[in-house]
């Protein structure tokens, strides 16, 4: 019989309301002695079955995956991932595979206005967790490949039998599974076992087991994962399109599975809006925003990411698609030092920040040594830049509710500046990809930018993420990603 987790009396609103994540205060006791990531059935006082789902060892105590049914077995999995493989489908996601001739690389041209094909995006996100009703899972196709993350430890002691479905359900298409799970899932006790009854259709059986890896760096919570291929093909880079912009993805050191996928619209919306436009691409990782912008027709493009490694491949993604002479320039910079003027490439309209205000944003991703700083492809270093155009696209300031204000803060502080130097008629696309960030949170944040800027504001578009990133009618928090396109007047 399995564990259970009795709800208090009272607490069942949110299970009724079908929300997928069960929270510690909810539960009046615990029956067994589950393990992280075994499957644990939630029941009512009054004894009746309400969900099943993953025990975990945190404040989320449970992730439900069904409210339906007690049974999960492979047959359960292989009928979710068979939705979520049909759902990109029918939005026309695996099209590109069904072109008559494969995708060509570009030529490199000195002209960025190239027709761009309708086969010519092969990277979108195939599970997004509780968006397609499997929390603590995400897989992206990376033409071909598909990496999978695990957000929970039930779900990392799932992947061999994920991998045989996926070789099942995708076929030739697939060339490799790749697991990038060391730094999102929690601690995954040694020796830990976990079975799922077969039902058939699956290549290779279907009872796994997760064994002692020791001597491999820890992630999340002490895991003893690494990341690596599974199955098929191990390149250290691979190139993937969108919308005709080649890049070259580095799975081991990629940040999230690799790359941004859920920016991949809002990328888009950018190649329309660029021409003509010199533009400040800030925490732009490996150029996604800069390669779109230069394909729209771009006068100029600046990179600026604390990564030295990020830049170096930005610059290669650049290079890759519109040669050495490009007008860009890869900037390894913290973005606070490009605000208030250590950097060359904002004009000297720049006010300096305060010490109070450096440390609104002292976490790794935004304190720089600046000893360190290195300017990379400095051909137009020279220019006295003013931009017209301003991306923030930072990581998330706020992890957690704990966190929220700190974290709204440093957003406010980089879209005041973003807004003080820009001109009149200028655009800034700005985005939150933290989930503890509400969509009226993040308003207020602009809001106040606003007003602390002394600057007419006036709202283009709301920018989510991709449709590939689809959020649960009963999961409102799955639509992390905010963001606006703002008229800077």
């Amino acid at each position: 019989m399995r564990p259970r987790l009795i709800i208090a009396p009272g607490k069942d609103k949110a299970l009724l309301r079908r929300h997928p994540w069960i929270f510690s205060g909810a539960v009046k006791r615990v029956v067994g002695e589950p393990q992280e990531g075994d499957l644990v059935d939630v029941v009512a006082p009054d004894g009746r079955w309400l969900a099943v789902g993953h025990y975990q060892s945190d404040s989320i105590i449970c992730k439900v995956l069904s409210f339906d049914t007690p049974d999960i077995d492979e047959a359960f999995f292989r009928r979710r991932l068979q939705s979520a493989i049909d759902y990109r489908r029918r939005l026309g996601f695996f099209d590109y595979l069904s072109q008559k001739a494969p995708c060509q690389p570009l030529e490199v041209s000195k002209s960025r206005s190239l027709e761009v094909r309708p086969q010519a995006t092969n990277v979108f996100r195939l599970v997004h967790a509780e968006g397609d009703l499997l929390p603590g899972l995400v897989c992206d196709w990376y033409n071909g490949i598909v990496v999978m993350q695990a957000h929970s430890v039930g779900m990392h002691r799932l992947f061999p039998m994920f991998v045989d479905l996926f070789r099942n359900l995708l076929g030739d298409s697939l060339l490799a599974v790749f697991d990038k799970s060391s730094a999102t899932c929690p601690a995954v006790p040694e020796g830990s076992a976990f079975s799922v009854p077969s039902q058939g259709g699956v290549p290779e059986g279907s009872t796994f087991s997760v064994p002692s890896q020791g001597g491999v760096p820890e992630g999340r919570g002490g895991s003893k994962i690494t990341d690596k291929y599974l199955w098929g093909i191990t390149p250290t880079e691979h190139e993937i399109t969108e919308s005709g912009n080649r890049l070259l993805i580095n799975f081991y050191e990629g940040q999230k599975t690799g790359f941004f996928i859920d920016q991949r619209d809002n990328r888009a919306m950018v190649q329309r809006l660029a021409k003509g436009h010199r533009m400040l691409n800030c925490f732009g990782y490996t150029g996604g925003f800069s390669l779109a912008a230069l394909r729209g027709g771009a006068e100029f493009v600046e990179t600026v990411d604390i990564s030295k490694k990020a830049i170096e491949l930005c610059n290669r993604n650049v290079a890759l698609n519109f040669g050495p002479d490009a007008p860009h320039r890869g900037t390894v910079a913290d973005v606070m030092t490009v605000f208030s003027g250590q950097c060359s490439v904002v004009s000297d309209q720049c006010s300096v920040f305060s010490d109070a205000a450096q440390q609104k944003l002292n976490t790794k991703h935004s304190t720089l040594n600046t000893q360190n700083s290195t300017q990379l492809n400095t051909k137009h270093s020279t220019l006295n830049t003013k931009y017209d155009f301003i991306i923030l696209d930072p990581p998330a300031f706020a992890k957690n509710h704990r966190s929220l204000q700190q974290g709204l803060k440093g957003y406010r502080t980089i879209n005041q500046r973003a807004m003080e130097v820009l001109p009149e008629g200028g655009l800034l696309m700005t985005f939150s990809c933290s989930q503890a960030v509400s969509v009226d949170d993040f308003r207020t944040m602009v809001f106040t930018a606003a007003a602390n800027a002394h600057r007419q504001v006036r709202v283009v578009s709301v920018l989510p993420h991709a449709a590939d990133h689809p959020v649960s009618i009963y999961h409102p928090e799955g639509e992390y990603l905010k963001g606006l396109l703002l008229e800077i007047r």
